[in-house]
């Protein structure tokens, strides 16, 4: 009987080894962490300065009827447009936005999209200038793993632009990643303790 137990367990043994085996493996999901259109206006998490604004117009948003609008001339050193978004729990993460260059960028104009996985040391993902007007279009960045399961990160937009006809748009912010697995140290836990118990002679 107790060779009986002893296989069961070791069976229950190597079943919770194959389990976790598949959750540490498995393919991460898009799972959405944050995402925002501005419909309702700035969205939780974010702050500004200088002239970024929620603009009602068609021609602000990619979708719906709302995008987040700059304009120049920019305040010395810049004005910028921030977003806290913590991502506890989350892993393999993309940062993803729509923008379009509503009126054409000069030399020494300058858009800039940054991240911080520490909430100070701001590291450059797209820089925007000398480009000439033109449509919607999907900036999608896959970030390190220093961005994962990070009360700290944030992303900003810093525009440095020379005059009032200088101008872009962005909408459609997506922050997605994969939920990160959970220990498997209580599957194996459980398994030692019915061993245990088997060997023990208790029910």
């Amino acid at each position: 009987m107790r060779v009986f137990w002893t296989n069961v367990g070791l069976g229950l043994l190597l079943m919770a080894v194959f389990l976790s085996g598949l959750v540490m493996v498995s393919p991460a999901r898009g799972d959405t962490v944050w995402e925002s259109g501005v419909e309702a206006g700035w969205p939780a998490g974010a702050s500004w300065n200088g002239l970024w604004t929620v603009q009602a117009s068609s021609l602000s948003a990619n979708t719906g009827s709302r995008g987040v609008n700059i304009v120049g001339p920019s305040a010395s050193g810049g004005d910028a447009f921030w977003l806290d978004l913590p991502s506890y729990g989350y892993q393999t993460l993309t940062w993803e936005y729509y923008f379009k260059i509503r009126d054409g960028l000069e030399v020494g104009d300058q858009v800039t999209a940054e991240w911080t996985s520490d909430g100070q040391t701001w590291l450059s993902l797209a820089t925007y200038t000398e480009t000439a007007a033109g449509d919607w279009q999907l900036a999608s960045f896959v970030l390190p793993a220093t961005a994962n399961d990070n009360g700290d990160l944030k992303f900003r937009f810093l525009a440095k632009l020379g005059g009032s006809t200088d101008r872009m748009n962005f909408d459609d912010f997506k922050l997605s990643g994969a939920l990160t697995p959970e220990p498997v140290t209580a599957v194996f836990l459980g398994v030692i303790l019915l061993l245990k118990r088997r060997r023990q002679g208790l029910p």
